[in-house]
């Protein structure tokens, strides 16, 4: 355990400031504290805005964040407080509120020994601080992957269940930043822990036992309301899906998981489909991709009827990824992946086309040598005849 004599009076002041400008900034509609100076803050009520993200399995998960588990979220334990008998507030928010208009009176008590910080402040608190916004907003093209927890697949992998539902991994400059979202009875999914890992290492390691044979997905649309304002809905380009399939590919293998995205092939057919619609293109290609992709099948376009002029480079783009998906190395050259067989297959194929392309060429040169030399024996057998004739002429 800390010692208490390790948390300065200078460090305490510090955090105990940054989650004061956490609270104006995304809970309060005004100043909750006295300051001395002025402020500008960009206020944005995170209490008051609403996300549906759209996963690539199908699943839809509405997701806010409460003030009731603000606390923890930034590594305080109001229910600490509670049990030192110093607080009456039952609300956690409003505990923490009042626990930060006395910092200065906190740290007196706990040089005192009458508050322990160390029990009072989680040891990663300054992380979770600087974790917070990045895991508040999440950013769908920064989303690595998300793992749909249950606890029934934990059997015969870990005898320990965790009371979670999804667990959104985004990374940015290169840390992987954790949020676990809950169910409550509302339906509403709600951040129960807030974590911030320096490398994909460390994240392996704290995880794996945790999420292996769990399913993996990733976002592919979110859908953001704040307040009464009209929803603003974002969803990922076809190369960012793409991307995000590659790497769900990497993440199911390290943490060995089960990978889903059936869902986004889907709408991305249908999607796709739809636009082709206008333009009076058989939609027999769509439905027959479809059915290859619910039943994990490779799909080659040529032996479905199509020639690869004929379809979009969406389509062409989102069946080779599709493909590679399925191109497991226990089955398969470790070094290859279906597109580059494929790719080596064209090229056996342009070579063949351009032998057979000489061979009629030669054929073509025999034929009107041949034809020539023919010419040539009826033109000498001509003139033998001429001769002849003009010999018994002259005899």
């Amino acid at each position: 355990m800390q010692e208490k004599s390790t948390i300065s009076q200078t460090k305490f002041s510090e955090l105990s400031e940054r989650i004061k400008e956490i609270i104006n900034t995304y809970f309060e509609d005004e100043d909750a504290f006295y300051s001395f100076g002025e402020t500008n803050y960009k206020r944005i009520r995170l209490d008051k805005r609403k996300i549906m993200l759209f996963l690539s399995n199908g699943d839809v998960v509405n997701y806010t964040i409460n003030k009731s588990n603000l606390a923890h979220l930034l590594g305080v334990n109001t229910d600490y407080l509670l049990s030192t008998g110093l607080y009456n507030e039952s609300n956690s928010y409003d505990l923490l509120k009042k626990f930060l208009c006395n910092t200065g009176n906190i740290y007196k008590m706990y040089k005192d020994g009458i508050i322990d910080l160390n029990k009072l402040l989680s040891p990663y608190i300054e992380k979770k601080i600087n974790a917070f916004t990045t895991n508040s907003f999440v950013n769908i093209n920064n989303c690595e992957f998300v793992c749909k927890y249950d606890s029934n697949r934990t059997y015969g992998f870990n005898n320990e269940s965790f009371n979670m539902d999804y667990i959104i991994v985004q990374k940015n400059e290169n840390k992987y930043y954790l949020s676990i979202l809950a169910k409550e009875d509302s339906g509403i999914y709600v951040p129960m822990s807030n974590q911030v890992f320096d490398s994909y290492e460390d994240l392996v390691n704290k995880f794996f036992p945790i999420i292996a044979n769990q399913e993996l997905t990733f976002i592919h649309g979110a859908s953001i309301k704040q307040g009464y304002s009209e929803p603003k809905k974002l969803w990922l380009n076809a190369e960012t899906r793409n991307e995000r399939l590659c790497l769900l590919q990497k993440h199911s293998r390290e943490f060995e998981c089960i990978p889903n995205v059936l869902s986004t092939y889907l709408y991305s057919l249908k999607i796709i489909s739809g636009n082709r619609d206008e333009n009076n293109i058989n939609n027999e290609l769509f439905n027959k991709i479809s059915v290859l992709i619910e039943n994990k099948k490779v799909i080659n376009i040529n032996k479905l009827g199509f020639q690869e002029e004929d379809i979009s480079s969406e389509i062409y783009n989102l069946v080779n990824s599709y493909n590679n998906s399925l191109f497991d190395n226990n089955s398969f050259d470790e070094g290859k992946l279906f597109t580059d067989i494929q790719e080596e297959n064209k090229d056996l194929k342009k070579e063949l086309k351009e032998a057979l392309s000489k061979i009629e060429e030669l054929t073509s040169k025999y034929n009107f040598l041949e034809g020539n030399f023919k010419d040539r024996e009826l033109e000498v057998e001509r003139l033998n005849k001429i001769i002849e004739d003009a010999r018994k002429v002259l005899n």
